[in-house]
């Protein structure tokens, strides 16, 4: 349901309508859609943020004057979800295209605008609508910029994942590049606004579902995974203007970014407490660059056999024993797998 707009003199409802207000004869109120402040009737140019206004040219009885143009756009009964860049959403469909439904490792982000319901009051429900429908825009462009997936807007707050429908290799680092990106955007939001706004993310990494959900012509491709319920009860927990992840995600970002551990948090739905990290600065460059080591994961044998060989050459033992030797050993494995 579209919120009700107000004359500004008198403040009785407005029709959808209606040109003037049928109480007191005031004028229907203007916004720029750029930045929410009120226009006065005969501006031409918003007086806060310089965009230009140009009056439309509607027949009687349809639109409202200047509502279709540019800075006038009136405020829609569901805020759009933004898109992503035309060559992104490329990528995401050609891949969604090809999951049925599977698991694999994915980061799930969290975020939540804090003080919207201080700026509702004081602000008019379309000027609202309008600055609100901008600043989820600029946050999921934050998202996009690092290849992140935009799951769902809930009210002021975004979910977005990093590793489905589209993956990478350095997933973890790429949410929480994200995360303070979206971070600059209320900063920079708040330096020219009167009414200061605050974002808390929560970011975990782990094994979820990824698969299409709903039914008929309204599918939907999301995950399903406790994965997901952790990252959203880590947002709850993070402070104002942070950036709170869990322990695995810390683990796997710790090259990059400072971070500092909270006391162990008691989450609702686990059984033990869990750790959690703050994220500082970006840390200073380092020799291996962006792209630090990767650890192996479950091969100890293959690495022992790697410096036993090693060991071997530089004692001056023949290359060939070893070579035999590795390839009968990867074989048997390679047997035994299948």
């Amino acid at each position: 349901m579209t919120a009700a707009i107000r004359c500004p003199g008198c403040q009785a409802e407005l029709a959808p309508t209606d040109r003037f207000c049928s109480s007191c004869g005031a004028a229907r109120p203007k916004y720029c859609s750029a930045c929410g402040a009120a226009l006065a009737p005969d501006a031409r140019f918003c007086g806060q943020c310089g965009t230009k206004v140009e009056q439309g040219s509607a027949p009687t009885g349809q639109a409202l004057p200047g509502l279709e143009a540019p800075a006038l756009q009136a405020p829609p009964d569901v805020p759009p979800e933004p898109e992503p860049p035309p060559a992104l959403r490329e990528k995401f469909e050609t891949v969604k295209a090809e999951l049925q439904g599977d698991r694999r490792e994915v980061v799930v982000l969290f975020a939540d605008l804090s003080g919207f319901t201080s700026m509702s009051e004081k602000m008019d429900p379309e000027s609202v609508t309008i600055l609100m429908n901008r600043l989820l825009q600029s946050l999921a462009d934050a998202v996009y910029e690092y290849e992140g997936y935009v799951d769902k807007f809930i009210g002021d707050a975004i979910m977005a994942l990093f590793g489905a429908p589209l993956a990478h290799e350095d997933d973890p680092e790429r949410a929480v590049l994200a995360a303070l990106a979206m971070q600059d955007v209320v900063v920079r939001h708040n330096q020219t606004s009167d009414i200061p706004l605050a974002l808390r993310v929560g970011i975990n990494v782990g094994e979820v579902v990824a698969a299409h959900l709903g039914t008929g012509g309204r599918m939907q491709y999301t995950v399903l995974g406790d994965t997901v319920n952790v990252a959203s009860r880590l947002e709850g927990q993070a402070k104002l203007h942070k950036v709170l992840v869990s322990e695995p995600v810390y683990r796997r970002v710790d090259h990059r970014f400072e971070a500092t551990e909270v006391p162990p948090l008691a989450l609702k739905g686990k059984s033990e407490p869990v750790r959690a990290f703050e994220i500082g600065a970006v840390r200073a460059a380092t020799a291996a660059g962006r792209f630090a080591e990767t650890p192996f994961v479950g091969r100890v044998e293959e690495l022992t056999e790697v410096g036993e060989f090693l060991e071997g050459m530089s004692a001056g033992r023949p290359a060939s024993r070893w070579c035999r030797s590795w390839s009968r050993s990867t074989s048997a494995r390679s047997r035994t797998r299948a």
